[in-house]
């Protein structure tokens, strides 16, 4: 008996200081009623895995315990060297008019992926965001490849951030962001994310996936994934949500899971909640969400009840009192305003950008453009008006825009433009205060209204865009006309209606982005989060653009010519072997 104890305690012994390296698993079930009776369904995940070490000091060899951590996704965290990376999936785009109140994370439609490196070099950087989109392809099976192709454009949100010409302050991290709209959240992501999830999706909360119906038929669903270390451990992050239609509600909580009934807790979690919310509009100040112990049983036979309650009372909906919307944009080619051409020749193109908050927000605009569309700077046009009300705030044209952008010699130097290329990032800094010193240029008459225009043109890209402050309710036209040219069948995807999509641009809230990078010290971005900081980015609508390929006519008449010279060339050899077969043959 005293051998068995002295065995036990020196088995306990050995194990405890593992005991804490055991996953710490959350999850959590979100309901609220829509404006058009709809319902929006928010399921959040958490996975922490403690002490992550790494053997022999080694970084491709990380040394951690996990039972419920995704260990492909802690891989690729591990081998990208990241601080951190967020994966969107989006299936429609949120209609305030139709749903009312935003979700807390705006998920957009198509694919996205933003992460953080610091203490690297820009080429490496982009080297493990193609390893990191690579690798994402593999574990949630949605092509994530395609957003390092050629097609697609990777901005750099941290460059962006301080590029006012204002702050030469060193910038240790590099934020990446690139999206494709061509592929969305559907059925096969909902498949991989159900295999990564706590039970794979049979008990607890995250069974709510296991009836994939719910999911698919959603216009509006999202799924965010999150990887970061907090305090040395590794946290795995995964947010779903979708609406569900007012006709497709069930009568009963337990109606959302599979075969209507209320699942058993999965094992692993330590923590179970579901909230009941009212929408955010109609909250008063004394209002709390209702929540849920769902490890309770005594708190899970009160769902029902609770559930039906709030079903009753907005089952026809409720008007929304206000909107939780502060920016709204839009992007559109129109007809050329010049020339009276087709717009496969000549467009025009015009972004609208709309500040419907009661404070100033000083945002960017930024819109890759295909090296075959040229925005001309003599048409540039830049108007801020009140909303509803015909009183310009701010107007200038063509070179006129461009104030801020000739009050520094960075700009507009042919030698600064050839050594920024030639030398790495961290030396640019020193580069423009040398050059500003040496060859200072003349401070032109300015005033805090003045935009900072992006333009630049390139190989394969040419960008543009905007930095501007808005006022309040107050709404900004950005035009420019584009020229098509130079068009080659290899570098583009001509589509049935003679055009190409063009990828969608990069709207930056930076005022908010500011108070979230800003907690320690500015261009901190190793805490920048979708869960703490929210709607800092948003991505412009793609815009369908009508082309004419200028090379086209010599092709097809050689694919003409080629078909008559083989057509007339088989009818002759045809009736040379064919014109004496009835002599031959001997036919009456």
């Amino acid at each position: 008996m005293n051998l068995i104890s002295s065995l036990f305690i020196l088995i306990v012994t050995f194990f405890s200081p593992f005991a804490s390296c055991f996953d710490n698993v959350s999850e959590s079930l979100t309901l609220r009623p829509l404006t058009n009776g709809d319902w929006l369904l928010v399921l959040d995940v958490s996975i922490v895995s403690k002490d992550l070490k790494y053997l022999f000091e080694n970084p491709e060899d990380p040394h951690f315990f996990m039972d419920s951590m995704p260990i492909d996704v802690a891989k690729l965290y591990v081998k990208t060297k990241s601080n951190w990376f967020e994966a969107n999936l989006g299936f429609g785009e949120w209609k305030d008019t139709v749903w009312g109140d935003r979700p807390e994370m705006l998920i957009t439609n198509g694919l996205s992926l933003v992460g953080c490196w610091q203490f690297l070099d820009k080429k490496v950087v982009r080297d493990h965001f193609s390893t990191l989109c690579y690798g994402l392809w593999g574990v949630t099976g949605t092509m994530f490849s395609n957003l390092v192709s050629q097609e697609s454009f990777i901005h750099d949100v941290t460059h962006l951030y301080a590029n006012d010409y204002e702050n030469n302050s060193k910038r240790t991290f590099t934020v990446l962001l690139a999206s494709d709209f061509e592929d969305r959240a559907c059925l096969d992501a909902l498949y991989k994310l159900r295999m990564i999830y706590p039970c794979l999706c049979t008990n607890g909360l995250v069974s709510v996936l296991g009836d994939e119906r719910l999911f698919v038929r959603s216009s509006y669903r999202g799924i965010n994934l999150r990887v970061e270390r907090v305090n040395n451990d590794l946290s795995f992050k995964a947010r779903v949500q979708f609406t569900v239609p007012s006709s497709k509600l069930p009568e009963t909580f337990s109606g959302f899971f599979p075969d209507n009934r209320i699942p058993r807790v999965c094992l692993t979690t330590s923590e179970s909640i579901v909230n009941l919310v009212y929408p955010n509009s109609l909250r008063s100040q004394n209002y709390n969400s209702t929540s849920f112990n769902y490890m309770d049983p005594k708190s899970r036979e009160l769902l029902d009840d609770k559930y039906q309650q709030l079903k009753l009372k907005f089952k026809n909906g409720y008007e929304l009192i206000g909107t939780s919307s502060e920016l709204v944009y839009e992007v559109s080619e129109l007809e050329s305003r010049y020339l009276r051409v087709l717009k496969r020749v000549q467009s025009s193109l015009l972004i609208k950008v709309a500040n419907l908050s009661n404070q100033y927000k000083k945002v960017c605009v930024h819109q890759p453009l295909p090296y075959w569309l040229k925005p001309l700077v003599h048409s540039l046009n830049v108007v801020v008006e009140y909303m509803g009300e015909n009183i310009t705030l701010y107007q200038c044209k063509a070179a006129d825009c461009f104030a801020r952008n000739s009050a520094s010699s960075v700009n507009f130097n042919l030698l600064t433009d050839t050594m920024d290329r030639l030398l790495p990032y961290r030396f640019h800094p020193y580069l423009h205060a040398i050059i500003n010193l040496f060859d200072p240029v003349p401070n032109l008459p300015t005033s805090t209204n003045d935009p900072l225009i992006i333009y630049e043109l390139g190989n394969n890209w040419n960008q543009f865009g905007i930095y501007i402050s808005l006022p309040p309710n107050s709404v900004m036209y950005l035009s420019a006309e584009l020229s098509k040219d130079n068009i080659t069948y290899e570098d583009i995807h001509l589509a049935a209606h003679r055009g190409q999509l063009i990828p969608a641009g990069l709207l930056l809230d930076l005022s908010n982005l500011n108070s979230c990078s800003s907690y320690d010290s500015p261009y901190n971005f190793k805490a920048l989060s979708s869960y703490s900081c929210n709607h800092y980015y948003y991505f412009l609508t793609s815009f369908f653009s009508h082309i004419v390929l200028p090379d086209n006519t010599m092709i097809f008449n050689v694919m003409a010519a080629v078909g008559a010279v083989s057509a007339l060339l088989f009818g002759f050899v045809f009736n040379t072997l064919t014109k004496d077969w009835e002599k031959s043959l001997n036919v009456p």
